[in-house]
């Protein structure tokens, strides 16, 4: 019995060994460190004519792409998943200063703070077209999910008074995802292992976007629940950078990326005025072909 469960390991481990052989399979794992604009974070007003938003900061997300290469088309299919959450705060202190959303009332002090959290899940399918032996060009496209969040909470204080509010919205929604990529070594003939690289994205996704609103003045609460919404929502994004091949297994990418939803959340007004949502920054990956 035990030499059939060896016999078996063995047949196991070889049928492994050669389909993993041939190096078809990609494993990407990176770091980016990237920062959410501060659309619709406007927690306070002052004399009528200034206004204050929330100041955001870089934050570290993560990325994970798994692809299986077709040789006999050049082709690739597999999956990618990006996470990205930010927490920042910003303060201020003067005289006849608005709370908002929504005016809740005249104070001496306040704060805001906003949130983001980002998931982004993609299938997709992708052939490359070697132009040169130094350039290639590669075309994808598939189905994205994406689930995006957005809160904002404001605070005040004035002698005998305290006031706060919390509103955000999260999105839901799938769709279509299409992109194109370039690779290009300018140094081929004397540094085939260095290159610069890159890409653009396109997503249309439909799904549900819901919301709430509430707030609090003197121990007093309000609560409104939004209506869910049933919304299209375009986005795109794009990067560039350089890489480096290790031994034809190994590439590392040091490069910058931008993306844009395009009416994915709301402001920080109660009219619910759609806002678009955008963060960009550095990111650097390594790549593993087995």
């Amino acid at each position: 019995m035990k030499t059939k469960a060896l016999v078996l390991l063995a047949s196991s481990s070889l049928i492994a060994s050669a389909a993993f052989a041939d190096n078809n399979w990609k494993l990407s794992a990176g770091l980016n460190y990237q920062e959410f604009g501060n659309n619709g974070t406007q927690y306070a007003t002052q004399d009528s004519n200034k206004e204050f938003n929330v100041d955001t900061d870089y934050h570290t997300g993560y990325f994970l792409d798994w692809m299986y290469h077709l040789e006999e088309k050049d082709s690739d299919v597999g999956f990618d998943y990006n996470h990205l959450r930010a927490s920042d705060s910003s303060s201020l202190t003067g005289n006849n200063i608005q709370i908002q959303p929504g005016g809740l009332g005249t104070a001496t002090w306040a704060s805001g703070m906003t949130t983001f959290t980002y998931d982004s899940f993609d299938l997709k399918a992708g052939h490359t077209v070697k132009l040169s032996p130094s350039f290639s060009l590669g075309y994808y496209g598939g189905l994205n999910y994406t689930r995006l969040e957005k809160e904002l909470v404001s605070e005040g204080t004035a002698p005998g008074s305290t006031f706060n509010s919390d509103i955000g919205s999260r999105f839901s929604g799938i769709g279509p995802d299409f992109g194109m990529e370039g690779d290009c070594y300018p140094f081929y003939d004397r540094y085939p292992a260095f290159g610069v690289f890159g890409g653009v994205d396109t997503k249309v996704l439909y799904g549900t976007r819901t919301g709430f609103y509430n707030t609090m003045t003197n121990s007093v609460l309000s609560s409104t629940s939004i209506p869910n919404e049933h919304i299209v929502v375009p986005a795109v994004g794009a990067k560039i950078g350089v890489q480096y091949t290790f031994r034809q297994y190994v590439d590392a990418r040091l490069g910058y990326d931008v993306t844009q939803y395009f009416g994915v959340a709301t402001d920080s007004t109660t009219n619910r005025n759609d806002a678009n949502v955008g963060f960009a920054g550095p990111f650097f990956d390594v790549t593993l072909r087995y």
